[in-house]
This record gives structure tokens, sequence and C-alpha cells, in this order.
């Protein structure tokens, strides 16, 4: 991190000045990015194994990758590539001045006393010399985690659509309309980039490569009901989502955000029941009274095949109704079991 050669800004910082404050350092040894210590999301990560040895600062990092945090994921994959730099940030309590001389290479200032506060990484750091060590200098379990995290974040490049892309965007209402099939058809591929979740990347150019929109075409609002459904289709709701279990774990990193936007509880990525599915995902609407009868909607109707509905007694001395029906999309094992969709409630008379 820091050794005692003249950085770019004429310092040097002996190895001997960190060694009398280190310890309070080590009690709160947070990893930054660029030394924005005011912002949250600034912190990446947490450094260990901190210490002051003969020829420099030396310090172990774990990144907080996968948390929700885009700046640790991307400050992680440079690292695992080997190409991040770090830098100090200090307060000084010893120094002195240096006079110009050919052997002290253009140094002004030599720190002897310093408590340390922070280390950030950085895209070019005062030290010349403060990079990170060469991948295959790592120890062997080091290079294991950087190749999985390396492998997750090409899946991520080659399917998953960062929420990096977009950002925050604005939110519709929450209980705003949506109809997927006119907001994909108004939009182009560039549109579609920021409105979905997932795409196949080896056919980036076709339309239908694109999947889990759930922003407007104009104005790329976010919309709510959308991505509720995008997310339960993620974690096997009406079907699920044909996308490669390598690329879910970015989908549901970028849904997730989503979420929060709208103060909603992330579910967890993870195996659900059918019914669970159904408590999580599917929308119950109001009763529908008509003059002979109260329907009430138990499934969508629109996840059923057309030519398939039945009604069926359940009790005529009640006056208990059903339309039943094969689901489009039914579970492995349930292939053209017949499903309810909704019960009537004869009225009285």
């Amino acid at each position: 991190m820091s050794n005692e050669s003249v950085d770019r800004d004429g310092d040097i910082v002996l190895v001997a000045a960190f060694k009398r404050r280190l310890g309070i350092y080590r009690s709160h040894p947070v990893l930054l990015a660029s030394h924005r210590h005011l912002d949250l999301q600034a912190q990446i990560g947490e450094a260990y194994d901190v210490k002051a040895v003969e020829d420099g600062l030396r310090a172990k990092f774990k990144y907080y990758v996968g948390e929700g945090n885009d700046e640790a994921d991307w400050a992680f994959k440079l690292a695992a590539k080997g190409k991040a730099a770090y830098s100090i940030g200090f307060i000084p309590h010893a120094y002195e001045d240096l006079k110009p001389s050919a052997t002290n290479k253009g140094a002004r200032r030599r720190f002897t006393d310093i408590e340390l506060v922070e280390i950030s990484q950085v895209c070019v750091p005062s030290n010349r010399d403060a990079l990170v060590a060469c991948y295959e200098e790592a120890e062997e379990p080091d290079r294991e985690l950087a190749d999985i995290a390396l492998k997750m974040f090409e899946a991520e490049e080659k399917g998953a659509i960062p929420y990096s892309v977009h950002g925050d965007t604005a939110k519709a209402p929450e209980d705003a309309e949506w109809d997927a099939g006119t907001e994909v058809a108004k939009a182009d591929v560039a549109q579609l980039k920021k409105m979905c979740a997932w795409f196949d990347s080896t056919a980036p150019d076709n339309k239908t490569s694109y999947k889990l929109p759930h922003h407007r075409a104009d104005g790329n609002t976010v919309v709510w009901r959308a991505v509720r459904a995008a997310m339960g289709a993620l974690l096997g709701a009406r079907g699920g989502a044909d996308i490669p279990t390598s690329d879910k774990a970015g989908v549901h990193a970028h849904l997730a955000k989503h979420y929060k936007q709208f103060a909603k509880e992330v579910p967890p990525l993870k195996s659900y029941s059918e019914q669970e599915l159904e408590a999580l995902f599917i929308e119950k609407p109001a009763p529908d009274v008509t003059e002979n009868y109260i329907r009430i909607r138990v499934r969508d109707p629109g996840d059923f095949r057309e030519d398939s509905f039945r009604t069926v007694w359940i009790s005529r001395a009640q006056g208990i109704n059903s339309v039943q029906g094969k689901r489009k999309s039914p579970p492995q094992g349930h292939e053209g079991a017949m499903v309810v969709q909704s019960f009537l409630f004869m009225k009285d008379g």
C-alpha cells in the first residue's frame, strides 16, 4: 500500500511512521473508493492482516461483493484482474521538510509519525508502487476466489443487465398498470437494454433476446408491477424465466435494487413452492359481483390455454361452481392437469 519511495506529491512516508498508531486503524479498517470518507456507498470493503514491514505497509482486503454496492463489485473485479491501485489517507503528527538535493529525488517532506485513517482503491495512486500484487503471485485460495468472482462478473456481462446501465430512474405510481407486450413493441434494441434485466448476448441486435422488461419505453420510468412480475418469473412464478442459472444472481441483484426503490422487502434468490410463489407474486383481484353470482379469481386467466376452460360444480346444494383450465406453463409432472382459475358463488333466487 505504501513504501518509502517518493510519491507524486513529493512526500515520503517512513515505515516507522505507521507503527506507533497503526492499532487505531486496525480497530476500524475501512477500504474506501477514492478517499470519499463522507459517502457510505464509498466503503467497498475492509482491510485485515494490516502490518508495517521492512519494505512498507502491507494489507489484505475483503471486498463487499454482491451486497448491493456496484462500486464494491467493480473494485473487486479490477483487483482480481491485478489492475487495482491504492492510496492511504492519514493525519500527520510529525514530519520534516526537506531541502532540494540530488539525493532526495524531488522529495519535499518526510513523514515520521502518522495516524492511518483509511486506505482507498484509486485509479492513480500518489505512490507509484502502491499496486495490487500480481494475480500469479497470489496464494492458491486467493486465486480460486478470484477465478470464481471473475466468472460471476463475466456471466453478468454476458446476460444479466446491470442496474448501473440506467441507474436510479423515475418511478411510476405504485398502482400504475403495466402491459409488457405494448412497451416492448414500442422500444428499439437500445431502449430494451435499459428496460430489461437480461438479454441473450449471442444475439444482442434481436429484440426477442431481451427479457424481464420493467421500464416504460417512453422516459424509462420503472413500474412496480413490472418489477414484481420480473422477480416472480426469475424465481419460478408462471412457468419461470428461461435464462441460464449462472445469470440469475446478476438479474436478482438488478431487480432487488428496484425493490428497494419502492421500499419493498426483497425475496431471496432460492427455490420456492408453488404456493409460496402464488402468495408472493400473484395479485388477487377484488371479487367480481354480477346479478347472478360472485366471482373470485384465483389465478390470472392469461396463464391458461384459452380452449381449455370448463365449468365444474363444487357443490350444487351450496351453489358453488369453479372455472378450471390447463395452464400454458404447468410445473413439471403436471402437464395437462386441470387447475382452478376462479370460483363462482351463485346468488340466491
